[in-house]
């Protein structure tokens, strides 16, 4: 595994094997419904892009199979696939959003393409992240105001670092990681304080620039 390769945390509820509609599938039916929820595409908002031939490899399905679970669980309701995008139905109403991750949902929104946030618009499961779409430009700004300060107060604590990688669709590993890196250099270079918000988003930048890389290989 690539030391740049992105790492999330995704949790279910241990009551999925409780839930009738689980009971009720088959055992390859389970391992694709559960496979859809913690799969490392799945975000926030539990829409994205994916190719059944990624499913296919991933789980051990056939690329048949996996296409005959999807339709079996789109006429369930539980889910639509269209144009190459995993919709998750109820992904919303089963989490709990913060504020930050509120402003990290309406982000990914609006990075969809527009059919598809057609497709969102009718159903009403994703009416929490529609109402904030409106404030997101305001909530960018707060976010820069709070940022100014920071760089004013100098160093950032482990809590505002994590809080930043998050945003950003990170989980605390890599947040972790570059605090550790900073703090061993007391948030100096060159005997001059940081800014510990424009290096924080350089080691972002790099990273997602590795993991491209190193999906392109």
């Amino acid at each position: 595994m690539s030391k740049n390769k992105q790492h999330k945390l995704r949790s279910v509820n241990v009551h999925f094997w409780d839930d009738n509609y689980v009971i009720s599938l088959r055992p390859k039916e389970k391992l694709l419904f559960l496979y859809l929820l913690t799969n490392g595409l799945c975000n926030l908002i539990g829409v994205y892009e994916i190719t059944l031939s990624r499913i296919s490899f991933d789980t051990g399905l056939t690329r048949r199979e996996v296409s005959s679970y999807l339709d079996k669980f789109e006429k369930d309701n539980k889910l639509l696939f269209k144009s190459g995008y995993v919709i998750l139905v109820n992904f919303i109403k089963n989490q709990s959003f913060n504020p930050n991750m509120i402003l990290g949902a309406g982000t990914l929104w609006q990075a969809l393409p527009n059919p598809l946030q057609t497709v969102l618009n009718a159903l009403p499961q994703f009416e929490i992240i529609k109402q904030t779409l409106p404030e997101v430009e305001v909530e960018v700004e707060k976010e820069v105001e709070y940022n100014m300060k920071l760089k004013l107060n100098g160093k950032p604590s482990l809590s505002e670092v994590k809080t930043l990688f998050e945003n950003e669709g990170f989980d605390e590993y890599e947040a972790v990681k570059f605090f550790e890196h900073n703090k061993a250099t007391k948030w100096l270079n060159d005997g001059k304080p940081v800014d510990w918000l424009f290096c924080a988003r350089k080691w972002i930048e790099q990273i997602k620039k590795s993991a491209i890389k190193f999906k392109s290989h």
